[in-house]
């Protein structure tokens, strides 16, 4: 390897770092909807130059994860109650028949995992520990992981990471217990290889949360809607 090929390197992965760092930041919820990533002082916190967290944060917008604004930069989008109850729609009947074909294709081995990351989520949901939404999401993709069909596994896989954006987990904390037993329900139909149960449960659970989640953000438009001042 070349000496510019050496540092090419180095920079895509650093890029790819603060690519990682900051999406797990968004997701964990340090960035609420409407905040600015400050890039002078992600570069201090992350001990890196601005190139880097550049592109890392052009990714992001490419992904949806952020939007830029004008005069502002780098923004976390607000959450828009249509596009939640959309994407909830959306994303439970193509996930839903996902689960339901992967019920008889689940091993032994992808079932027990699913018992402990769902033991790991109990915990965490407890707590509201900042590592739930990525369990969550494992869990998620590990429940169709086994559905024969490729092309429906990969739009299920995106609509997933779609509604990963939404941050439901760090809006809705009461919403917890509630979402676990959902979880519980689940994986009871997965070990009985009910695939028809685990598609009701799986649409039910993310239409849910897509309806409280487009609730709250209703409430949090009319809260920033009384804060502004008046125009005549």
């Amino acid at each position: 390897m070349t000496e510019i090929e050496g540092a090419l390197s180095s920079y895509r992965t650093k890029a790819h770092l603060v690519y990682e760092a900051l999406r797990q930041a968004i997701l964990a919820g340090r960035y609420p909807p409407g905040s600015r990533v400050n890039i002078d002082q992600l570069a201090i916190e992350l001990g890196t130059s601005k190139v880097p967290i550049r592109e890392a944060i052009g990714r992001l917008v490419g992904e949806g994860w952020l939007e830029t604004s004008p005069h502002v930069g780098a923004v976390v989008p607000e959450l828009s109650p249509d596009d939640i109850i959309e994407t909830s729609i959306i994303r439970s009947i193509v996930e839903g028949a996902a689960v339901r074909y992967s019920a008889g294709h689940l091993s032994r081995a992808s079932l027990k995992s699913l018992r402990k990351l769902l033991a790991r989520m109990d915990d965490a949901a407890k707590t509201d520990a900042p590592e739930y939404p990525q369990l969550n999401r494992e869990f998620h993709s590990l429940a169709f992981s086994s559905c024969p069909f490729p092309a429906l596994k990969a739009i299920a896989a995106s609509w997933l990471d779609k509604s990963s954006q939404l941050r439901t987990v760090r809006f809705l904390p009461e919403y917890l217990p509630e979402s676990q037993a959902e979880h519980h329900k689940l994986v009871d139909a997965l070990e009985r290889r009910d695939g028809p149960a685990a598609e009701r449960v799986t649409r039910h659970h993310i239409e849910r949360a897509g309806q409280l989640l487009a609730r709250f953000a209703l409430e949090r438009a009319g809260r920033d809607a009384a804060a502004s001042p008046g125009t005549e």
